[in-house]
């Protein structure tokens, strides 16, 4: 345990909560000393150059997808925390009256530029791995969970997955 531990890999300090657990409920002898984990560093915010050069990047590198780029665009760009990006939804992407792309931003229209904004307009890419991916989707950025937008469910009980089929879809027509 101690060589697995002394390892730079880091992936260790994930058991770090199942050791403490499983020594508080005396499954590993109290002898066991369990190390700290290490202290959480914390990366400086990027500065001008290195924003510019990450925003580039995610306009021009097409090897990476779209939905990506334009989440971390948003995320670089505008500052945008991933838990709005996460809710954005197609319609919180418009055009202006003077024809400029705009983004609905926490309630506030922001224009997009060029060429940022013709990025944007390629989302949200049509997914073909399976039929429930084809099916329209108002998001921006489609999930696959109805709690993936807000962190609550579409569903009054919160559980959309367990409903019936007559609560989902309303009650099937009388037999003919």
């Amino acid at each position: 345990m101690d060589r697995w531990f002394a390892q730079p890999t880091g992936c260790c300090w994930l058991a770090r909560g199942f050791m403490t657990w499983a020594r508080g409920r005396g499954h590993l002898p109290r002898t066991v000393t369990i190390p700290p984990a290490p202290p959480k560093v914390l990366r400086p915010p990027l500065d001008h150059e290195e924003r510019w050069s990450t925003a580039r990047r995610l306009v021009t590198d097409d090897t990476i997808p779209a939905g990506d780029r334009v989440a971390a665009g948003l995320l670089v760009l505008y500052g945008q925390p991933l838990t709005r990006i996460a809710r954005l939804a197609r319609d919180d992407i418009r055009c202006g009256g003077d024809g400029t792309l705009l983004a609905v931003l926490d309630g506030t229209p922001v224009p997009i530029h060029e060429p940022f904004a013709t990025l944007i307009t390629q989302l949200p890419a049509r997914r073909t791995n399976g039929v429930a991916n084809q099916i329209e989707s108002p998001w921006l950025f489609p999930g696959d969970t109805p709690a993936g937008r807000s962190g609550r469910s579409s569903s009054p009980n919160g559980c959309a997955r367990w409903e019936s089929a007559p609560q989902r879809c309303g009650t099937p027509p009388a037999p003919s």
